[in-house]
């Protein structure tokens, strides 16, 4: 089988597995690299400012230039714009696929493939309004998904439930292998070896609740044995990947300079593969603060496979991915505070979160989400042959 991804507005560095990226690209690689595992032939495309391409575990990545025209419309509010499409649909006319599979956008109009699959990595009520929903149904075979919930929801919307399917996430991490690693990043940070560490990962944007979780630190950190925040991300994450910083960020660099915890905060921007694998290990508690309908957090997942107790929202699809093996609360800072402080105080519960994680984490592999997609596949291909 010869499959096409296709990314919108972000980039695909040459080793993904070393480089910081997004939840969205993470996903998107990790399927296209399970998919050349199986013996198909896989191909990423993204926009990018001349054309590249290289190959990364089987898999081919194809970055290609806009056809940049002045005053070409974006195609719908969440859509990639004419200029990067038009370079996909050359793509399809130019090289045969059986599947053409978009990631975070559903516009596929003249695509030419066998099937034509929308994947939408984030809750369609965030970013989506009607006319883009019609859209998508119009122009896919399938639509997948990554929670139940987004499911139902499009269901009542009016999409064909024939047409969706839940494809949830997957990870590759697992506990260390060497129990000193954790202790060894600690020594590396200037971090107590007994500190109550808590770790937040992934883009500083408002969606994910970085000021909530500055907030909250701040009331827990009087007293000389107060507790330890490391924060591995930025707010250039989604995008290009470059570290750069936008108003949000500083508002909260802000937040945490205050003189009375300045010296308990360690913000390291954007951090490699290895080195999040060893903040897992290395914290007391992972926080994921996020603020929306968060669909699919891929650092939920991370945090259980590596055994460390969440804390985190009660918001989207986090529910669904962490079951019983964390804790859930609101999503305002009060909230956030007083979970830190139970975990904190709470030993016991720490080390039953941490077990429970690591079991239900056994699910999650992109091997079975791979498994998941090729069902759809083969689904669509069959009602929709060539």
């Amino acid at each position: 089988m010869r499959v096409l991804h296709v990314l919108g507005r972000v980039t695909v560095p040459p080793n993904p597995q070393e480089t910081p990226v997004s939840g969205v690209v993470r996903a998107c690689i990790e399927i296209a690299r399970e998919q050349s595992r199986r013996g198909w032939r896989v191909s990423v495309m993204y926009p990018a400012r001349a054309p590249t391409e290289s190959r990364w575990e089987g898999v081919t990545l194809m970055g290609r230039p806009p056809l940049w025209i002045d005053g070409w419309p974006r195609l719908s509010s969440h859509g990639e714009e004419w200029a990067y499409h038009g370079r996909v649909v050359a793509e399809t006319w130019r090289r045969r696929y059986d599947v053409v599979h978009g990631h975070g956008s559903g516009y596929l109009r003249y695509v030419r493939a066998g099937l034509r699959v929308a994947h939408l990595h984030f809750d369609p009520d965030v970013s989506l309004n009607r006319r883009d929903l019609q859209t998508i149904d119009r122009h896919a075979h399938a639509i997948v998904v990554v929670n139940a919930r987004v499911a139902s929801d499009l269901a009542r919307k009016g999409l064909r439930p024939t047409k969706v399917y839940v494809a949830r996430n997957g990870t590759d991490l697992r506990p260390a292998a060497d129990p000193t690693e954790g202790e060894a990043m600690r020594s590396r940070l200037n971090l107590p070896q007994s500190a109550f560490v808590v770790l937040f990962v992934g883009a500083i944007v408002p969606e994910k609740g970085v000021r909530e979780l500055a907030r909250a630190f701040h009331l827990l950190s009087a007293g000389a044995d107060g507790p330890y925040l490391v924060l591995a991300g930025a707010s250039g994450l989604w995008g290009s990947g470059r570290n750069t910083q936008t108003a949000y960020e500083e508002d909260c660099c802000r937040i945490l300079d205050a003189p009375a915890i300045r010296a308990r905060v360690r913000a390291l921007g954007l951090v490699g593969r290895k080195e999040v694998a060893a903040l897992y290990n290395m914290a007391s508690v992972l926080v994921v603060p996020s603020q929306g309908p968060d669909a699919a957090p891929l650092v939920v997942l991370e945090g259980m496979a590596s055994g460390t107790p969440i804390l985190a929202t009660e918001v989207g699809g986090i529910p669904e991915y962490l079951g019983d093996a964390g804790l859930l609360t609101p999503s305002d800072y009060r909230s956030l505070a007083s979970g830190l402080s139970q975990l904190r105080e709470d030993r016991r519960l720490r080390g039953a979160m941490s077990a429970r994680g690591r079991m239900r984490a056994i699910a999650y592999t992109w091997a079975a989400t791979a498994t998941e997609i090729e069902r759809v596949y083969r689904n669509g291909l069959a009602y929709h042959p060539r």
